[in-house]
């Protein structure tokens, strides 16, 4: 019997990267929580997760949110809903020194390979998450249409992480895929199954209670690890996918 449900966020639960959770895909987390545990792990930072996951919940009480748990930046983060307000449960955060330097080889990798370029005030493209230094390399905030047509095959991002790879190695720090236009740097062994596996640490779920449920879960997507970790995994094409999913799970609950 399942008693956690763990959610990727793009294009898992929303229509694409850092938008709203779903309408229908939030009704039925309310309608969910408190029969499961459920978990959203993204490589998003903890502000953007709150503000378009559980702040859209319609109608939820604090006893429901209290089953929700929220792993940024891949799981180096966790936060949990009790005594009526968020509270980090732990952070493993970057020197302000070390994060700098990799925020400085990501732009000048970027730059030497032709890809960056000049945005606005209202976004950015390197972020510090605390956590994880994430490079976006159309901004956090493009269209998720523009996004996904950016390095659909990987071959751009491939070509920053073997450029700043020689100099992570000196941090002992690693580079990998994140959402559809962006490359993530963090200690060794971050990906979404150290998240699934911090999560089971802290609440003494087993294994076999849990289940997954992501849209890049074939080898070389950033959800692979946690079905390589040997948990139940649902792959889903989009939001649509996971509501539909969602309604079976409550119709046998």
């Amino acid at each position: 019997m399942k008693k956690v449900l763990v959610f990727d966020q793009d294009d898992t639960i929303n229509s694409g990267s850092k938008q709203n959770i779903d309408a229908e895909v939030g009704k039925l987390f309310v309608e969910l929580l408190g029969k499961y545990e459920l978990c959203i792990v993204t490589g998003t930072d903890w502000e953007t997760v709150k503000r378009v996951n559980p702040d859209q919940l319609v109608g939820i009480t604090d006893e429901k949110m209290s089953h929700l748990h929220v792993m940024p930046t891949t799981g180096t983060q966790y936060w949990k809903f009790i005594g009526g307000e968020w509270q980090r449960q732990y952070a493993h955060f970057f020197e302000p020194e070390v994060a700098q330097k990799v925020m400085d080889l990501l732009e000048a990798a970027a730059k030497k390979l032709g890809y960056w370029v000049e945005l606005g005030d209202d976004d950015v493209i390197i972020s510090n998450r605390g956590s994880q230094i994430t490079y976006s390399a159309i901004g956090q905030w493009a269209d998720p249409v523009a996004k996904k047509a950016w390095d659909p095959d990987h071959k751009k991002r491939s070509a920053i992480i073997a450029e700043i790879k020689p100099s992570l190695d000196k941090f002992g720090l690693v580079a990998n895929y994140g959402g559809s236009t962006s490359v993530d740097v963090a200690m060794p062994g971050i990906d979404k199954a150290y998240a699934v596996k911090e999560l089971m640490a802290a609440n003494n779920f087993a294994r076999e209670e849990v289940l997954f449920i992501g849209d890049m879960l074939e080898p070389g997507g950033n959800d692979y690890p946690v079905k390589e970790f040997g948990v139940d995994c649902i792959p889903v094409k989009d939001c649509n996918d996971t509501a539909m999913i969602l309604r079976g799970i409550l119709a046998v609950s």
